[in-house]
């Protein structure tokens, strides 16, 4: 399973990732790989996603068995260019990629920018980005509405601490989960050892290697219906649902990969209970443990308690939308 990671570039030396990182390309650069991280979010995301454990260093991420695929589209001195982004999301497709994950640096409200990711999910291709904060400010300020990317196939997704408290300000209804993203162990590019990272975007590659592992596991689901799985299998953080702050509440990825169908007839009990998921995938996350070691945990929990996701009246969304043009841009390489 192939996961494009378009942010800042993945450093493919790191231990954690060793084998399964390809070339992808630096956009900025133009002729360039996507192999040097200008500024450590990529590699932190790339890790969260698809890292393995190694001896002395933060053990991996969701889904250790998926491929990277970096595709760098910042830059080190100047504001991202939507037409990188546009560029790096192309070239995503026509690599073969299955799920984006998209850095925090991307305005993900600029109407190309929107364009190419629809163009995306009508290629079958899952897509995970940050949901846009209601500051006005930074890379969140656009100029599309704050529903451009409401549509199947594309996954808002906010950042919570370990309090569930969201580390930015969200548009109200403008999250689809949440996950954690407040002092998230990842890797220190000086080699320094592990250092403490927050924000949306670390988020956003939990969720992505949840994804992964939904569309490995059942290869036929469309990028749809993985997110309505998704969604379907969320720990919900509100007694109504989708939250306008947290939408259908935390991953969940073992509830994911596992049978839903059970799940989606239930009614809505509300929050997370204390001894529920939210403080296991905390506890993994502060102390170094990828999702994968999470979703282990949580096998036998969930066995023992009947959570309801979605309350009656009220599915996750479904259905795909037009398929736009992605000609232009080849990629770089051949994905495992």
């Amino acid at each position: 399973m192939l996961v494009a990671v378009v942010d800042s570039g993945v450093d493919p030396g790191r231990p954690e990732l060793s084998g399964r990182v390809l070339h992808g390309a630096d956009v900025p650069q133009g002729n360039a790989l996507g192999s040097r991280d200008c500024t450590g979010s990529g590699t932190a995301m790339a890790v969260l996603v698809a890292g393995e454990s190694v001896v002395g260093r933060p053990a991996g991420g969701v889904a250790p068995q998926a491929g990277i695929l970096p595709v760098r589209v910042v830059h080190e001195a100047e504001p991202t260019a939507a037409d990188d982004v546009v560029s790096g999301i192309v070239l995503a497709v026509a690599a073969g990629v299955k799920v984006i994950a998209i850095g925090a640096a991307v305005d993900v409200s600029i109407p190309a920018v929107v364009e190419a990711l629809n163009a995306a999910v009508a290629h079958g291709v899952l897509v995970v980005l940050p949901a846009r904060t209601a500051t006005g400010h930074g890379p969140a300020a656009g100029t599309a509405g704050p529903s451009a990317t409401a549509r199947p196939g594309i996954l808002r997704v906010g950042a919570v601490g370990r309090d569930n408290r969201p580390v930015a300000p969200y548009v109200p209804n403008g999250v689809d989960l949440v996950a954690p993203g407040v002092d998230v162990s990842g890797p220190d590019l000086t080699g320094s050892g592990p250092r403490s990272f927050s924000g949306s975007e670390y988020a956003v590659a939990f969720v992505a290697g949840a994804a992964a592992l939904v569309r490995s596991a059942h290869p036929g689901l469309g990028p749809a219906e993985v997110a309505q799985r998704l969604t379907a299998s969320a720990d919900p953080q509100s007694t109504a649902l989708p939250d306008p702050g947290s939408g259908w509440g935390m991953v969940d990825p073992a509830s994911a990969v596992g049978d839903v169908a059970e799940i989606q007839l239930m009614p809505s009990t509300g929050p997370s209970r204390p001894d529920d998921f939210g403080p296991l995938i905390w506890t993994a996350v502060l102390g170094g443990l990828g999702l994968a070691a999470v979703g282990l945990l949580t096998v036998t929990r969930l066995r023992h308690r009947r959570r309801g996701r979605v309350a009656a009246g009220s599915e996750p969304p479904q259905g795909a939308g037009p398929e736009p043009s992605t000609q232009g841009i080849t990629a770089g390489g051949d994905p495992p």
